[in-house]
């Protein structure tokens, strides 16, 4: 569209009101800021508008005149520039040694069941849990997010996570959840009611 502004801009001449619900979407993504890194859904609000400039843009380009070479090689190469990390941390993690999905997959959901009946004898004790494991335990009266939440100190503890590659250790990186996990388990409980292939409890 960078290309074509000329055509974008009679687009946009002709429909103020999608120029003007473009805008607003666009300042409440910014608004959110910082945020935009992990949560990349609240860019929905502009996916529309957006997708209905550039459908419009592009109807309008006659098809006789089709974008030139260099224009085609440069967005391509804008477009590996900013998601190449991305799409290469997806195949690796379709393909990649080590990510078969199904056998390990299967361990993994079976000692995770296991861990939910295990928490569920003692629900009365701190939960300290790996991020993309509290959505299913935050019904217990007492649950932390391992990595966004401080070490309980003296008060008696769990600690649920998953062994690489599975689990998701954001707001910290690897090195770091795995420098947590030592810590919390060096000083809480010394014995571990599940020591499973994928989790740990």
């Amino acid at each position: 569209m960078a290309w074509r502004w000329r055509t974008l801009w009679q687009v946009l001449r002709r429909r103020p009101l999608l120029w003007g619900w473009f805008l607003a979407a666009l300042a409440t993504v910014v608004s959110f800021g910082n945020h935009n890194m992990h949560h990349y859904y609240y860019a929905l609000p502009l996916a529309l508008p957006a997708c209905l400039l550039v459908g419009l843009t592009l109807g309008r380009v006659p098809a006789s005149r089709p974008f030139p070479a260099w224009v085609i090689a440069t967005t391509a190469a804008l477009l590996l520039l900013m998601q190449g990390q991305f799409m290469l941390g997806q195949l690796r993690g379709a393909f990649g040694p080590g990510r078969s999905p199904l056998p390990r997959e299967v361990t993994r959901l079976r000692e995770l069941a296991r861990a939910h009946v295990l928490l569920g004898r003692v629900d009365s004790e701190r939960l300290l849990a790996e991020n993309n494991l509290v959505p299913r335990l935050v019904t217990r009266a007492d649950i932390h997010q391992l990595g966004f939440s401080a070490l309980p100190g003296s008060t008696p503890y769990l600690v649920l996570f998953e062994r690489e590659p599975f689990g998701y250790p954001w707001p910290v990186r690897t090195a770091r959840f795995t420098a947590l996990v030592r810590q919390a388990v060096a000083e809480g409980r010394a014995d571990p009611l599940l020591d499973g292939a994928q989790v740990q409890l």
